[in-house]
């Protein structure tokens, strides 16, 4: 059996069934079965688009608790948010999504669901890869925590932009 490969996009989808009505092959007639036929494409890339739809606030927890959380552990917690006796260092609290969503009271949403580039949390991870000298970095190169790999940078920004 031949394998499928991968499916096509909702704009092909789309393109198709543009095409099919644009020949006439949708009509009028409601016992014409071409009408129905020239209407599967457009159903099919609706129904890829919702499948696309945001993540519910249940898988978000979920994968903060168990991917992004144990990364964050090693080399943010202990400056924002492990002790709960003292104010997270920014006012940044990663101890929660919640709460990291929301960001701290200088850089902004710690979160910003769809776009990395807009979310301090990622921002600040990116820069204490590229650039320690940065005041901006995190961990700042003064912190004896290590910045995040690329790697967890990259699941980061998955996580962030996951729809």
């Amino acid at each position: 059996m031949p394998a499928l490969g991968r499916p096509p996009s909702p704009r092909k989808i789309v393109k198709t069934g543009t095409f099919l009505l644009s020949r006439g092959y949708y009509t009028r007639d409601p016992h014409n079965p071409m009408r129905i036929l020239a209407l599967l494409p457009l159903i099919a890339a609706a129904s890829v688009l919702a499948a696309d739809a945001p993540k519910s606030s249940a898988d978000r927890e979920k994968a903060w608790k168990a991917d992004i959380f144990p990364i964050l552990e090693k080399s943010c917690i202990g400056c924002h948010g492990k002790d709960p006796a003292k104010k997270p260092k920014g006012g940044l609290n990663l101890m929660t999504l919640d709460a990291a969503t929301k960001g701290g009271k200088d850089a902004g949403a710690g979160f910003t669901w769809g776009d990395a580039s807009k979310s301090s949390i990622y921002k600040g991870a990116e820069l204490g890869i590229k650039d320690r000298e940065d005041e901006a970095a995190m961990p700042p190169k003064k912190s004896k925590s290590e910045p995040l790999t690329a790697a967890q940078l990259a699941k980061l920004k998955a996580f962030i932009e996951a729809k």
